[in-house]
């Protein structure tokens, strides 16, 4: 009986003390889609699995000229991968003893951010900042950390970035990497969070106790929060299309929902038959060409 309570005693005391997984490391495919929209239908057709490696395959985002598209990668410490669509032919953008996340193109081209998961020894193991590599290759450049651990992020304008700050309750917080001031924009949000196309707001996901998550929008110039549609049971992610409308994947389906038109989401495609059975992440490139799905295993 003693043996049993110190058991459950050090198991209390372990889930007090681990930290926040914000990465899942699940077995997980990407594969890449022709989009083509017919009289506001869609067709989704010829998937290409483009990563090569069994293991986490994730985090998909595209280039903004929607030649290439950028994902995480590894069995082990994560690097991050350039897939260009027209040739087929994978790059390895990083290769260091950390991880590195959620690839991110930033504004003027020319670099890519991505969250660096520090798991090499030493008085920084276990921060999570934001880091930018060149894609013309050289060293990392640190953008932000501030004694705080990033989760996702969003580029806003060269200057402002929007971040998804862990804590108790984790938080969206927009930064001007000028002069280091910030805004705390909401507590209790989720994975999912993008600049709006052609709009000067950002969107991201609040957690409601007792209903469904919301994806909210908030407006730059104002400063107001307001929502655009409760999230599909079933995934905690989202993507937007260069015309404006949001699409979601629940098992093997994506639906869309037209913010001031649509009142519910709408079925758009379903993906069994090419053999997608479980999405979780997606991106849509800037033109609304291509559709990256990740496929959980």
């Amino acid at each position: 009986m003693l043996k049993k309570m110190i058991f459950f005693l050090y198991l209390a005391l372990l889930i007090i003390v681990t930290p926040l997984a914000v990465f899942s490391q699940g077995g997980s495919d990407i594969y890449l889609i022709q989009i083509k929209v017919d009289g506001g239908k869609y067709v989704f057709k010829d998937p290409v699995k483009i990563n090569q490696t069994e293991g986490y395959n994730n985090q998909p985002s595209f280039h903004p000229n929607s030649g290439s598209l950028f994902y995480s990668s590894g069995s082990g410490p994560t690097d991050i991968y350039r897939y260009d669509i027209k040739t087929g032919k994978t790059a390895r953008l990083t290769d260091t003893p950390d991880s590195e996340y959620s690839p991110t193109v930033m504004p003027g081209g020319k670099k890519f951010s991505v969250i660096q998961l520090v798991t090499s020894e030493g008085p920084r193991k276990g921060a999570q900042p934001l880091i930018a590599f060149s894609l013309a290759g050289g060293d990392p450049e640190l953008i932000y950390e501030e004694g705080q651990k990033v989760g996702y992020h969003t580029w806003i304008d060269p200057q402002k970035v929007a971040f998804f700050l862990l804590g108790s309750p984790n938080f969206l917080q927009i930064v001007d990497l000028k002069d280091r001031s910030s805004i705390r924009v909401a507590d209790n949000i989720g994975r999912s969070l993008y600049k709006i196309p052609d709009q000067d707001a950002i969107s991201f996901s609040l957690t409601k106790k007792g209903g469904p998550d919301v994806i909210m929008m908030y407006n730059l110039e104002t400063g107001k929060t307001q929502p655009i549609v409760p999230m599909l049971k079933g995934n905690g992610f989202y993507a937007w299309t260069s015309s404006g409308a949001l699409i979601m994947g629940v098992g093997p389906k994506l639906f869309e929902f037209k913010p001031g038109e649509d009142k519910d989401w709408r079925l758009i495609g379903n993906l069994s038959s090419l053999g997608i059975k479980n999405i979780s992440r997606l991106a849509i490139d800037p033109k609304t060409q291509w559709l990256a799905v990740v496929n959980s295993q």
